[in-house]
C-alpha cells in the first residue's frame, strides 16, 4: 500500500508539473500572437510612409516581408503538428480517466 500511495505522490507531481508547462505554454502562445499583431500594426504604417517617399526601400521590405510569411507558415505548419499531438494526448488522457 505504501508503494502505490508514493506512486501516485510521484504522478500527481508529474502532472500537475505537466499541467504548468502547459499554461505556460498557452502564455506564450497568448504573448507571440500579441506582439505579432503590434509589429504588424507597425509595418503597416511604415509601407504607408515607405511607398510614398522611399520606393527602394518598399522593394526591399516586400522581400522581407514575403520571408516573414513563409516563416509564419512553417510556424503554422508545426502548431497544427503540436495541436495534433496535443488531441492524442487528451484522447489517451481520456481513455486513462475511463479505466
Amino acid at each position: 500500500m505504501g508503494f502505490e500511495k508514493e506512486l501516485d505522490k510521484e504522478l500527481r507531481k508529474l502532472l500537475n508539473g505537466c499541467m504548468d508547462r502547459t499554461r505556460e505554454l498557452l502564455r506564450k502562445i497568448e504573448q507571440a500572437n500579441f506582439h505579432c499583431a503590434g509589429e504588424l500594426r507597425v509595418q503597416r504604417a511604415a509601407i504607408k510612409i515607405a511607398n510614398d517617399s522611399f520606393p527602394e526601400v518598399t522593394e526591399k521590405l516586400y522581400w522581407l516581408l514575403e520571408e516573414a510569411e513563409e516563416q509564419l507558415t512553417d510556424t503554422i505548419v508545426k502548431s497544427k503538428y503540436w495541436i495534433e499531438m496535443l488531441a492524442k494526448l487528451k484522447t489517451e488522457l481520456r481513455k486513462t480517466k475511463m479505466r
